[in-house]
């Protein structure tokens, strides 16, 4: 059985690691408040792409810590 991983589009990575690279201490490992903050900086996305945005933030943040320990 293969499992593939989730296609997620360009615009949702570089926007991401963008957003992650400026303002590092902003988002951290929890989707709702990354959400909330992406919100709050009032960025012109649409609905789909601010969530899109968020859940790979939130993995990316993730994944980074897991690297750095």
């Amino acid at each position: 059985m293969i499992f593939l991983g989730k296609a997620i589009p360009k615009l949702v990575k570089t926007r991401g690691k963008q957003l992650v690279e400026q303002f590092p201490e902003k988002f951290g490992t929890v989707y709702e408040e990354n959400k909330q903050e992406l919100m709050k900086m009032g960025f012109p996305f649409s609905k789909v792409d601010l969530h899109l945005i968020a859940a790979y933030i939130t993995r990316l943040v993730k994944k980074q810590k897991v690297s750095a320990v």
